[in-house]
């Protein structure tokens, strides 16, 4: 079945970002998420309180590293900064490689569940948690948290499960109206939404809170929310300071 951008996902299968995804994924994604490019500009200017020279930044999912691009070009001024990119699927990272013109960005193929994170000022998850098994979410906020300095900033953005019934079917309606006002087609929005059954699982704002805070940040914010997607600064503080 179509789910649009000319990718296709066989009858009862998941969808993939692997066969051919990563060649198209900027478009599709941007067109499938409200607010995709704004985000990463937001994310870019909140970074300037984080990323300093020396620092290291790790985008978890990266796709194909267009981010870190953005955050590379707005602190090309500081000296030493590095920023690594991680993502479990090769024909992303081959993507981001070839797009890469900055020396200070490397790519590694890995997944959030497995990489070991060096210390670090600041890690965006940037709709990624919601792809791996619930089980080990937590393990890896824990990782995240273990793994910033003091001071130092986790980035989440996720789509979340709107728990009030009524209000959920709202939301699903409105954006599914977003997507079609995108250009996809009706057979296309809907292969796309069964393709996501059983492979992105979201959680609920609570859930999500949750993780932050059990991870050990005392910090936590909502600072951007279109709909059920939603994005979270957490911050990590000496011995709870407020």
């Amino acid at each position: 079945m179509d789910v649009g951008n000319k990718i296709r996902v066989d009858d009862g299968c998941s969808f993939t970002f692997s066969k051919g995804t990563a060649s198209v994924f900027d478009s599709h994604v941007q067109n499938s998420v409200p607010l995709y490019s704004e985000g990463h500009q937001y994310i870019t200017y909140l970074s300037d309180y984080f990323i300093k020279s020396n620092s290291t930044c790790y985008d978890l999912g990266c796709s194909t590293g267009t981010l870190l691009e953005i955050l590379a070009e707005r602190h090309k001024n500081k000296d030493n900064v590095h920023f690594l990119g991680i993502d479990p699927e090769i024909e992303m990272i081959n993507q981001a490689m070839k797009k890469n013109n900055y020396a200070n960005i490397e790519f590694y193929v890995n997944s959030a569940e497995e990489v070991k994170l060096e210390k670090c000022d600041f890690v965006i998850s940037y709709y990624t948690l919601q792809f791996i098994p619930i089980s080990k979410r937590q393990e890896v906020c824990n990782k995240i948290y273990s793994s910033l300095n003091i001071g130092g900033a986790f980035i989440l953005f996720e789509k979340e499960l709107v728990t009030e019934p009524y209000i959920s079917k709202i939301v699903e309606s409105a954006y599914m109206k977003f997507k079609l006002n995108n250009n996809f087609t009706v057979n296309e929005v809907m292969g796309k939404r069964f393709s996501l059954e059983g492979f992105l699982i979201p959680n609920t704002t609570d859930d999500n809170i949750s993780l932050l805070a059990s991870a050990g940040f005392t910090s936590i914010q909502c600072i951007m929310q279109y709909g059920e997607f939603k994005g979270y600064i957490a911050i990590k503080k000496v011995n709870n300071e407020k």
